[in-house]
């Protein structure tokens, strides 16, 4: 009787041991790499929201000691998200929860990237994750604007400008040679009005175009027409 319970015992555990190496195995031909970007995977996200993130990792011969998150949108710079650090036998949280930054406006073609680093900070794997859209929250700023679109000024005169909308801080950028003078500063961390003037010494008429980015790398920008008679 003894004999047929320890008869069971060890047949379920064989079982145990063979069901456990058959989910293992699809586990990994589920992530053929180091890691792998599970969730997101497409859809629209709402921008202030928190979302799961859902990632997979599988162990190496080198110990992993953190890993990166990152996003881009649209072809843009990876923005990194989060250094996560692992456990001393290099497993890796598989879970992140993200707050989607507020937008300006509506973000496509976004990705998110994972970057698996030992203890000296060299490579072991990433990845990158489906894309999906950041749609722009009811609480999000509006549009970046920078008005006028243009306008027409005399060799050394001046001329308004405003920027709204968009997310601070914000910097102001002129391809002018160093001729144009800003009532206001190069960075700047609320909208603002001032005058910008132009020290050009005529010759013949030229055109400046004068560009604000916002802290989600937006852009907007005037063209400055510097009239001569």
């Amino acid at each position: 009787m003894f004999k047929r319970k320890r008869d069971f015992a060890v047949a379920g555990g064989i079982i145990s041991i063979i069901f456990t190496f058959l989910f293992v195995g699809l586990a990994y031909a589920a992530c053929p790499g180091v890691v792998c970007v599970d969730q997101p995977s497409g859809g629209t996200l709402t921008a202030g929201s928190t979302v799961p993130v859902q990632l997979t990792f599988n162990r190496t011969k080198t110990p992993a000691s953190q890993f990166r998150l990152y996003v881009r949108c649209g072809g843009s710079p990876w923005q990194i998200i989060t250094i996560r650090q692992c456990d001393y036998f290099g497993v890796c949280p598989p879970k992140y929860y993200w707050v989607i930054p507020l937008v300006g406006s509506t973000k496509t073609n976004c990705q998110l990237g994972a970057q698996v680093l030992d203890k000296d900070f060299q490579e072991l794997g990433k990845a990158t994750g489906g894309f999906f859209t950041i749609s722009q929250s009811p609480g999000s700023p509006a549009p970046l604007s920078l008005d006028p679109p243009s306008t027409h000024v005399a060799a050394g005169g001046s001329a308004q400008f405003s920027v709204s909308g968009g997310t601070p801080p914000y910097t102001l950028n002129t391809d002018n040679n160093g001729i144009m003078t800003a009532s206001f500063p190069k960075t700047f961390n609320a909208p603002v009005a001032g005058m910008v003037k132009n020290s050009y010494t005529c010759g013949s008429a030229t055109t400046v175009t004068i560009t604000v980015t916002d802290n989600d790398s937006t852009t907007a920008t005037s063209t400055y027409i510097i009239d001569c008679p």
